[in-house]
């Protein structure tokens, strides 16, 4: 599977790495995918309009449940992402420094760490997060 990378506009290019797109759809009676995702320092804002995915972390050694605008920060741990049956993911990629120019928040606080992005910006996520819904269907 090939997955386009979409830079930013030039104004955003301060903040903004890039934009990924993918869909995927795993037919009923296939098991569901599971992709391992080694550590890394890239961070993001991502939306799973469609089903969400169940995340091991090796960490931790716990699975959760993804909300469906999450905010990813550095990671240090392993984790597997299990996909669900209709995957969709927006994802919006931050330069080395970009989200912290953005919240505010140092980056140590979302150390190997995933975060609602509803506890940040409730009403206009869950905004974001409808549209990414009524708009993909």
């Amino acid at each position: 599977m090939f997955i386009p990378f979409y830079p930013p506009k030039p104004h955003l290019a301060g903040f903004i790495k890039g934009y990924q797109i993918v869909h995927a759809q795993t037919p009923a009676g296939l098991p569901l995918p599971s992709h391992p995702f080694p550590p890394h320092a890239v961070q993001n804002l991502s939306f799973y309009p469609r089903d969400p995915i169940e995340v091991f972390h090796y960490g931790t050694r716990q699975t959760t449940t993804s909300p469906s605008g999450l905010i990813v920060g550095p990671q240090v741990s392993r984790v597997d992402l299990t996909m669900g049956r209709d995957l969709l993911i927006v994802a919006t990629f931050f330069q080395p420094g970009g989200l912290h120019r953005l919240l505010g928040i140092p980056m140590s606080e979302l150390l190997d760490q995933e975060l609602d992005a509803s506890l940040l910006w409730n009403a206009q996520i869950r905004q974001v997060d409808q549209q990414l819904r009524e708009t993909t269907n």
